[in-house]
């Protein structure tokens, strides 16, 4: 660990797959820079020459045909990006048959892309003493998102308990009419680049929405007693006001949470990807617009570039793995430090209660009360 974040010595790691049927007739090259964007085209170039990039243990050209039953690899020196070491990952609940944690934000759950050893089940392993054969999250929460992780450790666990989270309910009793409800469809509109959006031919999601504080520069203000709430996010209102709000989803789509209030106008306020100007054209896009399609394949073409500017534009911050020979070979180049910003969003996952179990974790330092709020408050 160095400067706050949770850094893993750089390794050899080779990724192995079987051809996908998308990818036959293809180019070997074309299919590098269209399916994994996370590298340069002359940097698959070199990578394909030297035998880094191989087709059936073969060495191979840039312009070779992937063909059926073809098995590649990419050999990599693999430098995974550092996580934050603080706030600490806390054990919240612990039992023969599951294990609760809150988890950080800029920690993701599986290993995915290119975090493996920096991802929340290796760090249970590896530091908690869990050694369960068996470690599956029964909930998902996006690497930017902190909160409640409810893992089993068996599979009859992990079978109820997907049950239970697939059957969200809301208490019978419960008063729905302080509630901003959002039924809208979601739907995934580009896999390569992880972006949602509301869409007619998107799957049900439903999520409710109640305000339970605001936050005024560096104050929060309370407005109700948060000890309900399930999800807690920050939403913009105007510079310097935010708004905390109670966020319940009643069903489990991908960023379902962030989409359902940038549709309501009010975008989680430093969510990079549905609070940026950069992509959607501004962040006031009627909600007509927003569902339309020229909308949504603008801010494709919007992200895609944004996403190829960063490719070729990297950081001039670079962490400490400069000093690897690997790297000074120009084949991989060093990831450059996440800043502070880019290591969270306002979203977090504060209670889960099911069948006879309930477990929850404290309110995020960015929802509570700050000393002089009121005094703050009161002058705007």
């Amino acid at each position: 660990m160095l400067n706050g974040l949770r850094r893993v010595r750089p390794y050899y790691h080779t990724y192995s797959t079987n051809a996908k049927g998308r990818w036959f007739g293809r180019t070997l090259l074309d299919v590098f820079v269209r399916e994994f964007r996370d590298q340069s085209e002359p940097y698959y170039l070199e990578a394909i020459h030297r035998g880094i990039i191989m087709i059936n243990d073969q060495k191979v050209t840039p312009d070779t045909i992937v063909r059926l039953h073809d098995r590649i690899t990419h050999r990599i020196h693999r430098h995974e990006p550092p996580v934050s070491a603080t706030p600490p990952i806390r054990i919240v609940h612990r039992s023969d048959s599951v294990v609760v944690v809150d988890k950080p934000a800029s920690i993701p759950v599986h290993p995915s892309g290119r975090y493996y050893h920096n991802t929340l089940i290796h760090i249970l392993r590896r530091e908690f003493g869990i050694k369960s054969p068996f470690l599956s999250p029964a909930n998902r929460l996006d690497r930017l998102t902190s909160g409640l992780v409810i893992l089993a450790l068996d599979a009859a666990t992990a079978r109820d308990l997907e049950g239970q989270m697939r059957s969200r309910q809301v208490r019978k009793d419960e008063d729905l009419s302080s509630y901003v409800v959002c039924d809208e469809p979601i739907k995934t509109v580009a896999h390569k680049l992880g972006l949602v959006a509301v869409h007619p031919d998107g799957k049900p999601s439903r999520t409710l929405f109640r305000p339970i504080g605001r936050v005024l520069g560096p104050a929060t203000i309370p407005l109700v007693d948060p000890t309900e709430s399930n999800t807690a996010s920050s939403h913009h209102l105007k510079p310097p006001l935010t708004t905390v709000v109670q966020c319940k989803p009643l069903t489990g789509r991908t960023h379902q949470i962030r989409v359902h209030l940038q549709y309501l106008g009010y975008p989680i306020a430093n969510d990079p990807l549905y609070c940026n100007a950069r992509v959607w054209g501004g962040l006031t896009t009627p909600q007509t617009e927003l569902k339309a399609e020229a909308t949504i394949q603008k801010a494709i073409a919007n992200l895609t570039e944004l996403d190829h500017h960063q490719q070729h534009h990297p950081a001039k911050e670079i962490s400490v793995v400069t000093s690897c020979t690997q790297c000074q070979e120009n084949i991989h180049s060093p990831i450059p430090d996440p800043k502070p910003e880019q290591r969270l969003i306002w979203l977090h996952a504060y209670k889960y209660e099911g069948d006879g179990w309930s477990y929850k974790t404290e309110m995020p330092a960015w929802s509570k009360p700050k000393e002089n709020s009121s005094s703050e408050a009161d002058t705007n």
